[in-house]
C-alpha cells in the first residue's frame, strides 16, 4: 500500500463489500426483470405485437414464386398504360439502344421487347454496328432525350472496347435514364434505401437490368 493508504486487511474487506454490493445489485436487477415478464405473461398478449412477428416470420420461411410476382406486376403495368390511353392518349415509350452482335446481349434485348410487347409500350429499337464511335453514339442517345415519344432509355451494356460506358450513360438525360445508372439516380435511390429504412417503408428503388462493364 501507498504511505498513509488504509491497511491491507481494510482493502480485502472493502473488496469484498463491493463485490458483494454489485452482486445483490444484479440480482435485483434480474429478479425484477423476472417479475415484470412474469407479470406481463399473465396479461393479455397484445394482438398487434403477435401478429407483426407471426408475419415477420412468415415473410421469412415463405419461398417466392417468381412466375407469380412476373404476373402480378405485368398485369398492373398493363392497367395503368389503359389508364394513361384512356385519360391523356399517350403511352410510355422505351428505347433500347443496342451495339453490335452480342449473342448474350441480343438475347437479353429480345426478352426486353417481348415484355415490353405485352405491357403496351411503344417501343424503339435501335441497333447500331460495333463500328460505331462514342460520338456517334452519344449522339444517337441525344436524339432520344428530345424524342417526345421516348420517356425511357435503355443503352445494353457492355459497350464495344474503345467506347467510355460512363459518358455515355451520362449523355442519357436524367429522367429518361432506364436502368438508373445515372449518378443523381443512384444517388437518389440510396438516399430513398436509407429514409425508407428508417420508416419502415419499402424503398422506391430503380430498375437495374445489367451492371456497367468492369472497364467502365
Amino acid at each position: 500500500t501507498r504511505p498513509g493508504g488504509p491497511p491491507p486487511e481494510l482493502v480485502v474487506v472493502m473488496s469484498k463489500s463491493v463485490n458483494v454490493f454489485l452482486g445483490v445489485a444484479v440480482g435485483c436487477v434480474v429478479g425484477a426483470v423476472t417479475m415484470a415478464t412474469l407479470q406481463r405473461s399473465k396479461q393479455a398478449p397484445n394482438v398487434e405485437e403477435v401478429a407483426e412477428v407471426e408475419a415477420a416470420f412468415d415473410r421469412r420461411e415463405k419461398l417466392i414464386d417468381g412466375k407469380v410476382v412476373s404476373k402480378t406486376i405485368t398485369d398492373e403495368l398493363k392497367a395503368k398504360v389503359e389508364d394513361m390511353r384512356a385519360d391523356h392518349d399517350c403511352v410510355p415509350g422505351l428505347a433500347v439502344v443496342l451495339v453490335g452482335e452480342r449473342p448474350d446481349s441480343a438475347q437479353y434485348v429480345r426478352m426486353k421487347k417481348e415484355k415490353v410487347a405485352e405491357i403496351g409500350f411503344h417501343s424503339v429499337d435501335l441497333n447500331l454496328p460495333d463500328t460505331i464511335s462514342q460520338e456517334e453514339l452519344i449522339a444517337e442517345v441525344k436524339k432520344l432525350n428530345a424524342d417526345p415519344m421516348i420517356h425511357g432509355i435503355l443503352v445494353q451494356l457492355p459497350l464495344p472496347e474503345g467506347i467510355d460506358t460512363n459518358e455515355v450513360l451520362k449523355a442519357i438525360a436524367v429522367e429518361k435514364d432506364a436502368d438508373g445508372f445515372h449518378a443523381l439516380n443512384v444517388g437518389n435511390m440510396w438516399l430513398s434505401v436509407r429514409f425508407s429504412a428508417r420508416r419502415h417503408r419499402p424503398p422506391r428503388l430503380a430498375a437495374f437490368t445489367h451492371p456497367p462493364s468492369s472497364s467502365a
